[in-house]
């Protein structure tokens, strides 16, 4: 029996150690490329956009050539976890950085794509420009001109040339047309700057809607009527319930597998024991709770984790959500009072199986 004991412990040591050098060699290669991508190199027009584009590239086919590795050694981290490893702990915490590390690498690939898009479509703009500009430049001598010829030939051959004229200046339409056209650029930017100045009005109003209804409450004995941007409310429930409007992005199925459907939804969000469900609206939630948004299941906590998605710069107020299964989900909040309350609670559920009797609540007003 010794000698199992020591033999399957020395099997449990060498497959431990297979598996750190597995995640070292990755760690190693996602810095490396990270670096590449990294950097601050400048392209001064659109064949240089163009080659960065080709370089960029290549390093995808490098990624998605590193799937296969990613796979075998995710296996290997399950078959180990599964067998009650005495390193589960640190098996664990190796998989969820190197998921991280993963996924920081991708959005940063998908991030710099973008970017280079938005420059190439710039610098072409800038050349179709500077090409258009010269053959305006070339006109000018000829409109300028005051000459209008002393003998009917010399008028006929000025009408010729005035003919030839107008045919070129037709031609060049199409591509005055082009440049009269927004670029994604100043479009994204348009866009950048209406939403900020959406979410100004909805802060003035939700603001408004705050001190009337503060005052409503100094001014009455009876309590207030139930509404979706209510405050704390009781509940008979035996669950922690939290609900409330978020904007929700669902980036990451497992560990291995994108979301079909990345874009921002603004939805009904139910934190309920320690499950989280998804409804269009406060409304259907609360008339048919069966009716989820887009027939999602329940998501389940435990094992999860909730924290303030810092790494995440393009909107404000943003948490993430990481399940036990390596899903992956980003949430907006109205603000970063209602961000903790939301983390707060996620992680008091995620971490606790069972609860005592609790109070059921909504968001603070200007959750939706």
């Amino acid at each position: 029996k010794a000698v199992v004991s020591t033999q399957s412990k020395l099997n449990d040591t060498g497959n431990l150690f297979r598996f750190f050098a597995m995640v070292r060699n990755l760690m190693l290669w996602m810095d490396d490329l990270m670096r590449q991508m990294s950097t601050s190199e400048k392209p001064r027009d659109v064949s240089g956009v163009e080659l960065l584009m080709n370089n960029h590239q290549g390093h995808k086919a490098e990624i998605d050539a590193r799937e296969d590795n990613f796979g075998d050694l995710y296996s290997l981290g399950k078959e180990l976890l599964s067998m009650s490893h005495y390193a589960s702990n640190e098996i664990k915490e190796k998989l969820r950085e190197l998921t991280d590390k993963r996924n920081g690498m991708i959005h940063r690939w998908e991030e710099r794509w973008e970017h280079l898009q938005l420059i190439l479509e710039v610098y072409q703009f800038a050349r179709d420009a500077a090409v258009a500009e010269a053959w305006l430049i070339a006109q000018d001598p000829y409109l300028k001109s005051e000459e209008f010829g002393h003998s009917i030939d010399e008028v006929e051959n000025l009408i010729k040339k005035h003919e030839a004229f107008e045919k070129a200046a037709a031609a060049q339409e199409e591509r005055f047309a082009a440049l009269e056209r927004l670029t994604t650029f100043e479009l994204k930017d348009m866009k950048r700057r209406q939403d900020e100045e959406n979410l100004r009005q909805q802060d003035i109003i939700e603001k408004q809607k705050q001190e009337q209804e503060r005052g409503q409450r100094h001014g009455q004995d009876q309590p207030d009527t139930r509404s979706d941007t209510s405050s704390i409310k009781e509940s008979k429930s035996t669950d922690e319930e939290l609900e409330g409007m978020l904007v929700r992005k669902h980036e990451w199925e497992s560990t291995t597998k994108k979301a079909s459907n990345r874009s921002w939804d603004r939805i009904c969000v139910v934190l309920k024991g320690t499950q989280v469900l998804f409804y269009k609206d406060q409304k259907t939630y609360r008339t048919r709770p069966e009716e989820t948004f887009r027939s999602e299941l329940p998501v389940d906590l435990i094992g999860g984790t909730a924290e303030v998605a810092a790494d995440y710069t393009k909107k404000k107020h943003v948490f993430r959500l990481r399940l036990a299964n390596g899903g992956d989900y980003l949430f907006q909040a109205q603000d970063d009072e209602q961000m903790e309350v939301w983390v707060n609670s996620i992680n008091q559920q995620a971490q606790v199986h069972e609860e005592g009797p609790g109070k059921s609540q909504t968001l603070p007003p200007g959750s939706e």
